[in-house]
Order: structure tokens, then C-alpha cells, then sequence
């Protein structure tokens, strides 16, 4: 995934891998710093452990963070934060 902070924005029960969950990219500010086209739209967080592109988990992990995700909207929260994770 990009570096940045983003947010999960869509549900996908009936993804092809698994679960998904879908992500804000590009996002407002993502968009307002790129000086050239953002070719990819599409990013997901999902199971199979595979990827195209997008973040894989195990079905088993993507299971749990769909549903606290999941329990987070339906609470009344439009979005869940995805923050990025310290390297080194």
C-alpha cells in the first residue's frame, strides 16, 4: 500500500478473495501532491493470501478486521483509519 493514511471506505462480503475491504486511494491529499496521473484506484485489504497490487492476509486475519471494521460502521463511525506502520 502507498505510504500515507487512508481509510477503510467499502465492504466486499463476496470478494474473490475471501473478504474484502476496501481502501481510500487516491486520497484527497494523495491526489493534491501527485504531479502525475495515479494509475492505481482499486486498492483492497484481503484474504487468500494473494495480491494483485493490493494487501493480502490470511482468510483468518482479513476475518477478524472485516468485522471490527464492520462493527466500527455500524456504530456509527463512517470509516476506519488505516495507519501506516514504522519501519526499521
Amino acid at each position: 500500500m502507498p505510504e500515507g493514511f487512508y481509510r477503510v471506505t467499502r465492504f466486499n462480503p463476496t470478494s474473490s478473495f475471501h473478504l474484502a475491504l476496501g481502501v481510500d486511494y487516491p486520497n484527497a491529499s494523495r491526489i493534491a501532491s501527485s504531479a502525475r496521473s495515479l494509475s492505481a484506484a482499486d486498492i483492497f485489504i484481503h484474504g487468500a493470501c494473494a495480491t494483485i497490487g493490493c494487501v493480502p492476509l490470511t482468510d483468518e486475519v482479513i476475518e477478524e478486521l472485516y468485522l471490527i471494521a464492520w462493527d466500527t460502521s455500524q456504530k456509527g463511525r463512517p470509516s476506519t483509519p488505516i495507519l501506516p506502520q514504522a519501519h526499521g
